[in-house]
């Protein structure tokens, strides 16, 4: 007969522990959190992630905790470290965006956006397309499965309650930004430099013509080249945010890492 004899005060923390790290990944991650699924799925996908996990975990059969100010501080700590492995795939889902930015005010859309539910804000239309090709190829380099597989693997190196803050966490932080701002030139620097050499043949051309209204020609020529730069690099763009997502995950490694008792 089914009984509930392994529910002691060890496993209750440990449980609590695992739930809330899951949960710190679903309030943040761009794909298990999305504003357009509903709360009770999220919420009970936690639930059924933490139910496996603790089937892979030893146990103690007592609290670890002494008093409730040091249970409540690891609960936290816990949905912070879940928070930083989602926000770290979260920047990465930007790139796409803030890429898009830049295009679109190099070939003249710059004021054509669309509101994105998921980030809750406006997104150029150039970062509407990569986004949905990054998501693409998400999916098919099979993203979501490697990322539970990594939150899987951070209860290997960081037991539940164990979570501890240390200077190389902060570091790691700086310069995955560092490598971020880094990605999102690179991804739009080809529309940059068409845009710069095509302002620039435009000027010359219209120092040996003067009467040549440069506005009318040099606005749909800019988006054309743009759009056919965007179209030719569309496989580069491909193998890049392969590259990008393998990254990511080396990225979350080293979070991991700084999070670990020296």
């Amino acid at each position: 007969m089914f009984g509930l004899s392994f529910v002691t005060e060890g496993w209750i923390e440990t449980f609590l522990f695992v739930f809330m790290r899951f949960l710190g990944l679903i309030v943040v991650s761009p794909i298990f959190g999305r504003r357009n699924l509903p709360g009770l799925l999220r919420i009970g996908f936690c639930l059924l992630m933490s139910m496996i996990m603790m089937m892979l975990l030893p146990v103690p059969q007592n609290a670890v905790n002494a008093n409730l100010f040091a249970f409540f501080f690891n609960v936290a700590t816990e949905m912070v470290l879940g928070m930083l492995l989602g926000y770290i795939s979260l920047v990465v889902f930007t790139i796409a965006i803030a890429a898009g930015q830049l295009i679109d005010m190099q070939i003249g859309f710059g004021l054509s956006s669309f509101f994105d539910p998921q980030f809750g804000m406006q997104i150029p239309l150039s970062g509407n397309f990569l986004n949905a090709i990054l998501l693409l190829v998400f999916f098919t380099v099979n993203g979501h499965h490697m990322i539970i597989q990594m939150m899987f693997n951070s209860f290997e190196l960081i037991k539940p309650g164990l979570v501890v803050f240390s200077p190389a966490l902060f570091q790691t932080l700086l310069l995955y930004f560092n490598w971020f701002f880094i990605l999102v030139i690179k991804v739009a620097f080809p529309i940059i430099a068409v845009s710069v050499i095509t302002e620039f043949a435009l000027g010359i051309i219209v120092k040996t013509m003067p009467q040549m209204n440069v506005f009318v020609v040099g606005i749909p020529l800019k988006l054309f080249l743009g759009l056919v730069v965007m179209i030719l690099f569309l496989s580069a763009f491909v193998v890049f945010i392969e590259g990008a997502f393998d990254q990511m995950f080396v990225w979350q490694l080293k979070i991991i890492q700084g999070l670990m008792a020296q």
